[in-house]
């Protein structure tokens, strides 16, 4: 027994047992997240005003017409999708989150890969 529990606590065992876990586990969650109707994305603020994407779904994706790569490197790129006469509000929110530190939500018009959409 005390055998099994050393090799359970050698160096680098027990973290790869956990990589493995934490894997599996957002593996689980993207095919959660993509069964959901409307594009779902978790967009980090700081302080400073930089904004970066944690987490796109695919159907976000899929709604702008970019990929997971584009959004991930590039968070600033999501204003060109923005319906012109819905970018002032997306500012204006935007920053009444940011302040007060609440989550972000918004329904709006956008100019994605099949035209206009809400």
């Amino acid at each position: 027994m005390r055998h099994g529990l050393n090799a359970l606590s050698a160096p680098g065992v027990l973290s790869h047992y956990s990589q493995a876990q934490l894997r599996d586990a957002l593996t689980q969650y993207r095919e959660l997240v993509d069964r959901i109707p409307v594009g779902v994305y978790k967009l980090r603020m700081s302080k400073t005003g930089e904004t970066r994407f944690d987490f796109v779904s695919t159907r976000f994706c899929d709604q702008l017409g970019m990929t997971v790569d584009q959004l991930i490197n590039d968070a600033e790129a999501t204003f060109s999708w923005v319906h012109p006469e819905d970018v002032g509000e997306l500012i204006r929110l935007g920053e009444l989150a940011k302040k007060s530190m609440q989550p972000f939500v918004w329904e709006r018009r956008y100019n994605g890969s099949n035209g206009v959409r809400w």
